[in-house]
């Protein structure tokens, strides 16, 4: 059902979505309508709409999304050198205090991961300073693609370890080309 998405989630999603695009058609459709424009949700055989499973990992909660892919897990840690510190920082999707979901999941890491890199002061001709660099967007590019083409119907889930200067982002799947 369409209730197992996260309305805050939805609502975040729909904002960004519209400052990108604000003269989209999409951007004045009910959330119904718009949830099946991007694949969100689809009619069923009882003519009622429900989540895609893209829709609910994407905007759903995690009890809901553990119902459909019980090996669902999304782990994000920050680890040190001290080893008798397990981790600095760790969020994960299990956690009972947000959502669980993918969208809400890579704004949390992004944000982490995002504020130590390092950003020269610089002002762009039109007088905006520039506060995100090339560094940034290759970041985010790997987490999305972490999320987007892992198996979710995998034995594990996303790992994302932040050591330091290093990052480690693992998901579960097979790679569909040879190394070579």
């Amino acid at each position: 059902m369409l209730c197992d998405l996260i309305s805050v989630s939805l609502r975040s999603y729909r904002m960004m979505f519209s400052n990108r695009k604000p003269n989209h058609i999409w951007t004045k459709l009910s959330n119904e309508q718009f949830l099946a424009k991007i694949g969100a949700a689809k009619k069923g055989s009882d003519g009622e709409l429900h989540p895609t499973l893209a829709g609910l990992i994407f905007f759903g909660d995690f009890v809901s999304i553990m119902n459909e892919l019980p090996n669902y897990f999304l782990d994000y840690r920050e680890e040190c050198d001290d080893k008798r510190v397990r981790w600095l920082y760790r969020t994960h999707s299990n956690e009972g205090d947000w959502s669980g979901n993918l969208f809400d999941f890579f704004y949390k890491v992004t944000t982490r991961i995002d504020d130590d890199v390092a950003v020269p002061f610089m002002i762009r001709r039109n007088g905006v300073r520039v506060d995100r660099v090339d560094v940034h967007d290759a970041l985010s590019e790997a987490v999305a693609n972490a999320l987007v083409h892992a198996n979710y119907y995998g034995k594990r889930g996303i790992v994302i370890i932040k050591h330091g200067k290093q990052i480690s982002i693992s998901n579960p799947g097979t790679i569909r080309i040879t190394k070579e």
